[in-house]
């Protein structure tokens, strides 16, 4: 009688320890864990991130420093413009890896014609049409030193700009009073997403 009443207590107990061992398997199960393979993993894997605003098409910009040529067809959002006022015009481009190009324009007669040549401001030219363009930001950047930036269309209404720079050369901007003078080209045909009038009057 003993005998059987020792095996029914072994067998509950043995019963009941698998029992709580299952419960605590269960429970650690429900853990969420990042197996490529759950249903719940693909979903958060699925949902859409906020990235960066997607590129725009404004024209084709031609740059040549020296021997470096770049093409630039594909531009950032929000970050190209042209900006009037009563005494410049200015126009910022910039493209997708965040390079940037800025032409300032000055010195044209009030009801002149824009589309004209102009000089190079960093090259000492202080009266008539001229002209200061930057080519990049930072350490590599450059100025436009010499040539002739011919201006074959610009026009604040649509924002259409056309002009190119004309047997040109540039300095980088660390050392642009004695710097080593580069060959440059600049080609530009846009039509700008932004156009900021702060003049007096409508265009």
């Amino acid at each position: 009688m003993m005998r059987i009443f020792w095996k029914i207590l072994v067998i509950f107990s043995v019963t009941f320890f698998m029992s709580c061992s299952s419960v605590e398997v269960d429970s650690t199960q429900k853990e969420p864990v990042d197996d490529k393979t759950s249903i719940e993993y693909k979903k958060r894997a699925s949902r859409p991130s906020s990235g960066p605003l997607a590129p725009i098409s404004l024209g084709e910009v031609n740059v040549a420093l020296g021997d470096e040529k770049t093409t630039i067809k594909q531009f950032k959002s929000g970050y190209n413009d042209l900006t009037v006022t009563n005494e410049t015009i200015t126009i910022r481009i910039t493209d997708m890896n965040g390079s940037s190009y800025l032409v300032v324009l000055q010195g044209v007669e009030k009801n002149s014609s824009l589309s004209t040549e102009y000089g190079a401001i960093f090259g000492g030219i202080n009266q008539g049409p001229r002209a200061f363009i930057t080519f990049g930001s930072g350490d590599n950047s450059y100025q436009w030193k010499t040539g002739m930036l011919k201006v074959e269309e610009l026009d604040p209404k649509t924002g259409a700009f056309r002009a190119k720079i004309i047997n040109g050369k540039a300095v980088n901007a660390r050392n642009s009073v004695n710097g080593e003078l580069v060959d440059v080209e600049f080609d530009v045909d846009m039509r700008f997403e932004n156009i900021v009038n702060l003049t007096n009057s409508p265009f």
